[in-house]
């Protein structure tokens, strides 16, 4: 089989499974890759979940975000099943797969791969950022050493500078291309966050982070896992 059937096979198995978008990335000499090439998908986080978000997440979007990571494992899981078939070696980096380590960071993170796969770049909130759905997505990864079709990597940001977003007086705008969405997946017509004014209680707001919010969230997030756990 070409590569490029390969790719098409891929990518419709991946679409099938959710994925709004599927890229791939050369990753010959990038730290942490354990294979050359890497398949990254795309899946959007529901538009009525995402865009009531103000200054932490709700319950829906906690339920939806699990839903979502489950069926990311099981894509990545099943993707790699698919290529090792066609006689490649292939690993889905889950959890089970690709252990963090002590600091839990992983020696891969997802939005390197889909950066080099040309699906986005990386905000200034640290996230990845993408022309169609700006940060409102979930990834999945695979490591493969077969031999895709790789995309034209973004390895920069395309958001230009400004000031905090809970500062009172509203920064410039990101001057990302026209078209672009901002995080809660509204389009604008003229620049990617037109349409998005800072709040003082906004997470994160062109292209940036608010400290105090998102250390807010952060508690309350972990506040909630440990009431979870304690039943």
């Amino acid at each position: 089989m070409d590569r490029q059937t390969l790719a098409q096979e891929i990518t419709q198995y991946l679409t099938e499974q959710g994925a709004v978008r599927v890229g791939f990335a050369d990753l010959h000499g990038v730290t942490g890759a354990s294979l050359p090439y890497g398949i990254t998908a795309l899946v959007a986080l529901p538009r009525e979940i995402v865009g009531p978000l103000v200054d932490q997440p709700h319950r829906a979007y906690y339920d939806a975000y699990q839903a979502i990571n489950v069926r990311l494992d099981a894509m990545a899981e099943g993707c790699a099943a698919l290529l090792r078939t066609h006689g490649y070696q292939a690993t889905a980096n889950t959890e089970e797969h690709l252990p963090t380590g002590a600091e839990d960071r992983s020696p891969l993170p997802h939005k390197a791969v889909a950066c080099r796969a040309g699906l986005g770049w990386i905000g200034k909130n640290n996230l990845l950022t993408t022309p169609d759905f700006g940060g409102a997505v979930r990834l999945c990864t695979v490591v493969t050493d077969a031999p895709l079709p790789t995309a034209e990597p973004i390895l920069s940001s395309r958001c230009a500078a400004a000031e905090c977003a809970w500062m009172p007086v509203p920064p410039p705008l990101c001057t990302a291309p026209c078209g672009t969405r901002d995080w809660t997946g509204t389009i604008c017509s003229t620049t990617c966050c037109a349409n998005a004014p800072p709040t003082a209680g906004s997470i994160a707001l062109h292209g940036l982070i608010n400290l105090i919010s998102c250390a807010a969230m952060l508690f309350s997030s972990f506040a909630e896992n440990l009431v979870r756990s304690l039943g």
